[in-house]
């Protein structure tokens, strides 16, 4: 049967998205502490970026996010773009870094996508990492991301207002508002969503609340226990 031109963009967009999970897999799996290898996966992050990652962000270009029969594949093109390029950044990041230079750095790769979907970015976050770093920062950057990414894909949102810093009592908090439709049925896919995200809070002793809010629009808020970690 003869391919369409838009059947063989599908078809093009699910093998490229299929070698950016994989890659992106590839790069977080844990690694020895060997030379050779460390040479070895900086120069398949080379290849990925460079490779599979320009030819997703060619196809980005070329999509359309407000048309509604282009706006799915656009979605989780940039979703496993942005999982190929986090994992990529992560190969440089040493283990101390702390939540204010990972959350920089996310906002860097989200910015494109939130430009593209007209939703305007309110960001706050306090240059003091409030003790939380290693294992920690590295779950605070990936709920926040997931909490960005839920907005850009099911949220239909103008606004978001993201904020890092100490609540009342000390505590470290990330908050992520939209005033998109509000949260939907819980019918996510295990590990995914708000259902992952909780696990990732409970591993690092944190508590993970989604709240609606009135008259419309989401509160995703994370609070760590104070004290360096």
């Amino acid at each position: 049967m003869p391919c369409s031109a838009g059947r063989r963009r599908w078809l093009a967009a699910g093998a490229l998205l299929a070698a950016a999970l994989i890659g992106a897999r590839a790069l977080r799996a844990p690694r020895p502490e060997v030379d050779d290898d460390e040479a070895a996966l900086q120069r398949l992050a080379a290849d990925l970026h460079d490779g599979v990652g320009a030819r997703l962000g060619a196809l980005l270009a070329a999509l359309d996010p407000h048309d509604a029969a282009q706006r799915p594949l656009c979605l989780a093109l940039h979703d496993c773009l942005l999982e190929l390029q986090m994992a990529v950044d992560d190969i440089d990041v040493f283990d101390g870094e702390a939540v204010p230079e990972r959350l920089g750095r996310l906002r860097h790769r989200m910015q494109p996508a939130l430009d593209r979907l007209g939703i305007r970015l309110e960001w706050q976050v306090s240059p003091d990492g409030l003790g939380v770093g290693g294992v920690r920062a590295r779950e605070v950057g990936r709920i926040a991301q997931e909490a960005l990414s839920n907005v850009l894909r099911h949220a239909q949102a103008t606004k978001v207002a993201f904020r890092w810093g100490a609540d009342a009592r000390g505590r470290p908090t990330l908050q992520v508002v939209d005033d998109g439709v509000g949260l939907a049925p819980p019918a996510r896919a295990p590990g995914r969503g708000l259902a992952g995200m909780g696990r990732r809070a409970q591993r690092i002793g944190g508590e993970l609340q989604a709240m609606p809010l009135a008259p419309h629009g989401t509160a995703v808020l994370l609070r760590l226990p104070a004290g360096p970690g």
